[in-house]
């Protein structure tokens, strides 16, 4: 997954992208990036009452590069991490 660099660069932290008025989840930028082996990562959040996901974004290239989910499930907390370690192709 990408994102446009112009898209990117366009985005300061802390903005708030959207909100469901319905729903109550909002999708913002996170105050801080997220540092993944040694790389400055935007990061998106999408965040609910039960729930809340991190999409962290290289500047430079734009992709996807690191992914994280917190999630409640009654009395169970849920913690997910996955990030890229590697690619090939053009």
């Amino acid at each position: 997954v990408f994102l446009p660099q112009a898209a990117l660069s366009a985005l300061k932290a802390g903005q708030v992208l959207d909100t469901d008025p319905i729903t109550g989840i909002t999708v913002s930028v996170a105050q801080t990036s997220l540092n993944v082996d040694g790389k400055q990562l935007l990061v998106l959040i999408h965040e609910g009452q039960s729930f809340r996901r991190l999409y962290g974004y290289d500047r430079q290239s734009g992709m996807l590069a690191y992914f994280g989910e917190t999630s409640q499930d009654g009395v169970s907390t849920v913690q997910v991490q996955l990030r890229l370690t590697g690619f090939s192709g053009r």
